[in-house]
């Protein structure tokens, strides 16, 4: 788990921080533009994908980073779950994701925060799951069932969660 963080964490943490100091001299002479201190350390930190209004970050396309950045937090608990959970947490997090649809559907808000991507992490490693059984060729008849129920799951959140904002249309 710690070489697996700290692997991700330099991969991407090092350029993002020089990109960082770069931006702030840029804002500070060409834009007389200042950060808080709040605001440079949630982007040091990577939580400015959790505050709405902050997403986009100091640094330009940052929001990808930040959403990134949590998702591999989160990858090792979600590795760890059986298909079946996985299909279950993905029909949850799809319905719930469908329901944040509805309610901010006037604002670009889950467009840039980190929950309107769990849906895309879900399915991903449920095909992750499915290329490598399909591999190792276990109980290809229960991937077919999976394949088709996660199928009928996608297409039923892009036909309830049918918006521009929604990143899986």
């Amino acid at each position: 788990m710690i070489s697996y963080g700290l692997s991700r964490f330099f991969r991407i943490a090092p350029l993002f921080y020089v990109l960082l100091v770069v931006t702030l001299i840029r804002d500070h002479f060409l834009f007389h533009l200042s950060h808080s201190r709040r605001e440079i350390v949630e982007n040091a930190l990577f939580l400015f994908n959790f505050l709405p209004g902050y997403q986009l970050g100091i640094v330009w396309a940052s929001w990808t980073i930040g959403i990134e950045m949590i998702y591999y937090c989160f990858f090792p608990l979600l590795y760890r779950l059986g298909v079946k959970q996985k299909l279950g947490l993905s029909l949850a997090v799809m319905l719930l994701y469908c329901a944040l649809v509805r309610i901010f559907s006037q604002t670009a808000i889950l467009f840039l925060f980190f929950f309107g991507y769990v849906p895309i992490f879900v399915f991903g490693e449920l095909a992750f799951h499915f290329s490598r059984s399909l591999h190792e060729r276990n109980n290809p008849g229960k991937w077919g069932y999976l394949a088709l129920a996660s199928g009928i799951v996608i297409l039923l959140g892009c036909v309830l969660s049918r918006s521009y904002l929604n990143p899986i249309y």
